[in-house]
């Protein structure tokens, strides 16, 4: 963009973008609007570490709008603003979006994948699980974790058997991500007296005993954020069985007494 223009951009996608400036330029008293738009893997090749920049402004251009934009894994000379909007002889304006809402679209969960070190494959979601250091797991948006499809190559239900850890589908947890366990029996087993548990934004489908079980002894604490159960059959789709600490044996159902006044 050069010489007293002015250009908006909104809900774009810019990916694996290589070029001099770097992925847009606003140059000799132009104006920008960027907003809601991702910055996934980009690179500025200029060997002018101020020009090299994901965004670029000369200092006679105005930035009239940054916000809600998203970068990632983005490659240029300004070291200091990868993910952000670079003012010459200024400053740097970061990107302050957490996720890109537009990886989900097509073409770019992909590139999202790509660039983030969001999980996709159920053999590398249980290996994480079981690292007892993992804390967090972020699951890519629209990944399908499906037990004909997995087969021998990975051992379905998930086993969570620890505690203090996070999986979300996404960045932000939605399940408008979409991130799925499919068929089966079972889709997950929580076991022992675990606690500070967090799922966030999972769909599990069509189970045929339980989608989810929940076997242990007090303390225990599991929580399902935003998540969804559909088309299970069987005992229920989430059931928990709380076992009595003394004998690990489930404890007897409590006694209701109705009042009949």
């Amino acid at each position: 963009l050069v010489g007293q223009s002015s250009l908006i951009i909104s809900n774009s996608l810019f990916i694996e973008n290589e070029a001099e400036v770097g992925t847009v330029g606003a140059l000799f008293k132009s104006q920008l609007e960027v907003f809601d738009s991702c910055f996934l893997g980009n690179s500025g090749t200029s060997s002018t570490s101020s020009v090299a920049a994901t965004v670029f402004l000369d200092d006679s251009s105005d930035l009239i709008r940054s916000e809600r934009n998203f970068g990632l894994g983005n490659n240029v000379k300004s070291d200091n603003c990868r993910s952000g909007v670079t003012l010459s002889g200024r400053a740097c304006v970061p990107f302050t979006a957490r996720f890109c809402e537009s990886s989900i679209y097509v073409g770019g969960s992909d590139a999202f994948k790509k660039f983030s070190s969001c999980v996709s494959d159920f053999q590398t979601l249980a290996t994480l699980v079981a690292e007892p250091n993992t804390t967090e797991i972020e699951i890519c948006p629209l990944s399908v974790f499906d037990q004909e499809s997995i087969g021998a190559t990975g051992s379905f239900p998930l086993i969570m058997d620890r505690s203090n850890i996070s999986i979300s589908c996404g960045p932000d947890g939605s399940r408008l991500n979409d991130c799925r366990f499919v068929g089966g029996e079972k889709h997950l087993e929580i076991v022992g007296n675990v606690m500070n548990v967090v799922f966030q934004g999972m769909s599990f489908l069509r189970a045929t005993q339980s989608a989810v079980t929940i076997e242990g002894s007090s303390p225990l604490s599991v929580d399902f954020v935003d998540c969804v159960w559909e088309d299970s059959t069987g005992l229920s789709a989430l059931i928990l069985t709380s076992l009595d600490p003394a004998t690990e044996s489930p404890t007897p159902a409590p006694t209701v007494e109705q009042n009949t006044d």
